[in-house]
């Protein structure tokens, strides 16, 4: 299992919670996520897909299959987005490979939390993220290819609030505060605490990788991927 320094590099969120850049943080960034596993994820519809454009979300449509009655993508119109400019999201990313999985259970032992990974990429500079907004979950932003300009701010979202409310409605100009602004470059990671504002802008082609987390305390009805990888004895039959 791949290992992180996860308790000494954030050892003060237990007494302050506050984001922070982890610079040159993953070795091997591109272990986690390239283009071909992309392209692999999308022909064989193994994950749920999103699309940004112009900073929305867009309908993709889909249909039921026959044996299954599984939601399937119609992947040309997910491959003709991407190809003409829109940001992907990849959700469920978590167990598609043992490296991911490794690395999202490393942050679920430290931490006692519930992870789940998705990926977010885009070719062109008008490939937009959305619009500066904020996560219920606590995340770490992982910086896979390419160089993301981030902006971190002061501002934290009211828990009397939940993610609809927060983020519906248009943010007043000139309401929020940076408290840091950074360009991610591959292996650079970014931790922010539940409920703070951020907002990416990509001038580029670039991947990288949301890791979501929650306590587990928080979640009674919890139940633990197996992130093992196990193997069939099929080399002892003839």
């Amino acid at each position: 299992m791949t290992q992180h320094n996860w308790p000494a590099a954030l050892r003060h969120i237990r007494y302050k919670d506050e984001p922070i850049v982890l610079k040159n943080f993953l070795n091997n960034p591109s272990q986690y996520v390239t283009w071909k596993d992309i392209e692999d994820v999308i022909n064989k519809d193994c994950c749920y897909i999103e699309l940004i454009r112009d900073q929305v979300k867009v309908d993709i449509p889909g249909f039921k299959y026959f044996w299954f009655g599984k939601h399937t993508h119609h992947k040309k119109f997910i491959f003709d987005g991407i190809n003409s400019g829109d940001t992907f999201i990849i959700n469920q990313y978590t167990n598609y490979k043992k490296d991911i999985s490794d690395l999202c259970a490393s942050i679920e032992e430290c931490y006692d939390v519930v992870v789940d990974a998705h990926v977010y990429g885009g070719l062109m500079s008008n490939c937009k993220s959305f619009k500066p907004h904020v996560d219920i979950p606590a995340n770490f932003i992982c910086q896979i290819e390419g160089i993301t300009h981030w902006q971190v701010y002061k501002n934290r979202s009211s828990a009397l609030l939940n993610h609809y409310q927060t983020n519906t409605f248009a943010i007043p100009d000139n309401t929020l505060e940076v408290e840091f602004d950074v360009m991610l470059e591959p292996g650079d990671v970014i931790y922010l605490p539940s409920r703070t504002f951020h907002g990416a802008f990509p001038s580029g082609k670039r991947l990288s990788i949301s890791i979501s987390c929650k306590s587990k305390e928080a979640t009674p009805d919890y139940i633990p991927l197996d992130r093992n990888y196990y193997k069939i004895n099929h080399e002892q039959y003839q």
